[in-house]
């Protein structure tokens, strides 16, 4: 079985691109904007990914790691 994220170069690229920038927001404690641009490009790249024909696991997968990482921060808050 063949994943279809990893075979569209275009999907690869928003993915990166979305994780990235959410990072880097994350990283570099920017403001608020960096974050919602990353939600943007993610929730543009995973529509295009389902109407693609992407099976519901790989995108829950890319979901499910895109929030993970950018719940982080509010969890070093919460356990402190």
């Amino acid at each position: 079985m063949e994943s279809v994220i990893l075979q569209t170069p275009l999907l690869m690229c928003g993915f990166a691109a979305a994780f990235a920038l959410g990072m880097f927001s994350l990283i570099k404690k920017l403001h608020y904007a960096f974050g919602i641009a990353a939600a943007l490009i993610f929730s543009a790249t995973l529509t295009y990914a389902l109407l693609s024909g992407v099976p519901l696991y790989e995108a829950a997968v890319c979901a499910v790691a895109f929030f993970a990482v950018n719940l982080l921060p509010l969890y070093a808050r919460w356990d402190k």
